[in-house]
């Protein structure tokens, strides 16, 4: 029997090349949390951005003031 359709986006594939060290972190912070790693990857992009943003909407502040 076929799965029936979420209706979600299909998720886009990404490879990455990293050391065998930082491999091995991941595999350990994935077990820790019980996380995929494309789940941490991902967390960690979005955190990033939202720093970004908000790193950028205080400069465009500061702009507007002086």
């Amino acid at each position: 029997m076929a799965r029936p359709k979420t209706g979600l986006p299909t998720k886009q594939k990404m490879c990455l090349t990293v050391s065998s060290e930082v491999r091995d972190c991941l595999e350990r912070i994935s077990q820790a949390r019980q996380q995929s790693i494309s789940e941490i990857v991902s967390q960690y992009a979005l955190q990033e951005d939202k720093k970004l943003n908000r790193k950028q909407s205080r400069e465009q502040t500061k702009g507007e003031k002086a």
